[in-house]
């Protein structure tokens, strides 16, 4: 049986720059348990993108014993692999089977990466085995290049249901999930210019388990900007009472700019036109509704009260972005009530002149369906929906034009009543 855990993902740096940091636009969990054992690719893969394959085993021994065909091995051991490969931008939405001994479960997460540099393959350091202790340490790397823009990941891969409290210091990036039956899949990521060793600080686990972590070392294109306009984190949150939360991202630094898109997937009413505490409403009252705040610092970790109305499950969406202009508030589109497959989020027209601005597209709705593909040109793209019934589905990109910009529509994997709309950042 072949089980897909969700897209997830957040983006780093300069979306579809020509030059400038790495980042990561996707990344996907799932587990296989018989083989062929197969790894589910992005829908969306384009030429030059840097694909990775992290995989841990679950249930039962069982070995890698190759790389995929056309795939390069960065690690090959009993109960874990890495490998990786350059896409030739055919490999959208297929399947890659990965060739493992016996019959084990195995836990695949795949990372799509913009931005690499096509001639300098990645490079990885593997920590030894680790069942001892609640603060396992990432090895360190060191590039084999000079400075330049540099993006570095940590991948831990447990043989148990881990769960990571805290993360290495400045890996503001980091996605952990596990299978359900036994196996956890963690990674985190940082932006340097610098291509000194790169020396992690420790995971904290709440329980010891057994596990192994992966340092790697990504070199990017010449030219990045000094403050990329980037999305950094992106939290899912569903609550089914009131007082409706939303969890902000564990790190939250001064004038990084959030925004929670909140909506009603169960029940009765929803949130309301009144924004939480010291947040601005940026949408008209709806079942659906974008707020927004420059951050102070203090957010992180915490959890913000949604206003709601009813007796609704609310499923919110919350970014965490920098980069972006403190000095001019972010601006949306008419929000789009929508039925059927194709939901078109609304143009949004910056009030501004032409300039760096991230552009966020998003659908929402009250029932659990697949995005199975997001608005041309944009490469953060992600969905998650949950067991009560809702689905959220996100894609941005990076323009340097603030002409009105009109996405294409999102597809849906069966017809629904949806929201949709369209949110412009202008960036330092």
């Amino acid at each position: 049986m072949f089980v897909t855990f969700g897209m997830l993902g957040a983006a780093r740096g300069p979306q579809g720059a020509a030059g400038g940091y790495p980042v990561i636009a996707e990344t996907i969990f799932n587990t296989d348990n018989a083989a062929p054992y197969q790894a589910q690719m992005p829908a969306v893969v384009n030429a030059g993108d840097l694909l990775l394959i992290f995989g841990v085993e679950d249930i039962s021994s069982g070995t890698p014993t190759s790389s995929p065909v056309g795939w390069n091995t960065l690690v090959l051991d009993s109960d874990f692999c890495t490998f990786y490969r350059f896409a030739n931008g055919t490999e959208g939405g297929t399947l890659v089977t990965v060739p493992i001994s016996s019959t084990p479960t195995y836990m695949f997460t795949v990372v799509r990466i913009t931005g690499a540099d096509p001639a300098q393959p990645p490079e990885l350091t593997l920590g030894s085995l680790s069942s001892a202790t609640l603060t396992p340490n990432p090895p360190a790397v060191t590039p084999s290049w000079a400075d330049t823009q540099n993006l570095f990941m940590c991948f831990l891969g447990s043989l148990n249901l881990a769960t990571v409290s805290a993360y290495p210091t400045g890996y503001d990036f980091y996605r952990q999930e596990n299978d359900g039956t036994g196996a956890t899949s963690v990674v985190c990521a940082k932006e340097s210019n610098s291509s000194a060793i790169e020396d992690p600080s420790n995971f904290t686990l709440t329980t010891i388990e057994t596990l192994r972590i992966q340092t790697l070392a990504i070199k990017g294109l010449a030219g990045a900007p000094s403050n990329p306009l980037s999305v950094v984190e992106v939290v899912f949150n569903e609550d089914p009472a009131t007082p409706w939360l939303a969890a902000m991202p564990a790190v939250v630094t001064a004038n990084d700019l959030l925004i929670i898109i909140a909506h009603r997937d169960a029940g009765t009413g929803g949130p309301s036109g009144t924004p939480p505490t010291g947040w601005t409403a940026l949408t008209s009252p709806a079942e659906c509704m974008v707020y927004y705040k420059w951050a102070a610092g203090t957010e992180g970790g915490t959890n913000v009260t949604v206003n709601g109305t009813g007796g609704a499950t609310i499923f919110s969406t919350v970014f965490r972005i920098k980069g972006a202009d403190p000095a001019q508030n972010p601006e949306a589109s008419a929000l789009g009530a929508l039925t059927g497959t194709a939901p078109n989020p609304p143009p949004v027209d910056p009030s501004w002149a032409d300039y760096s601005n991230l552009f966020i597209a998003f659908v929402t709705t009250d029932d659990a369906i697949d995005v199975t593909a997001y608005p041309t040109g944009y490469i953060l793209s992600q969905y998650s929906n949950v067991a009560v019934s809702g689905s959220s589905g996100i894609a941005s990109k990076l323009s340097s034009s603030s002409a009105s910009e009109n996405p294409s529509a999102f597809t849906l994997a069966s017809s629904a009543d949806t929201y949709a709309g369209t949110i412009a950042v202008k960036g330092l």
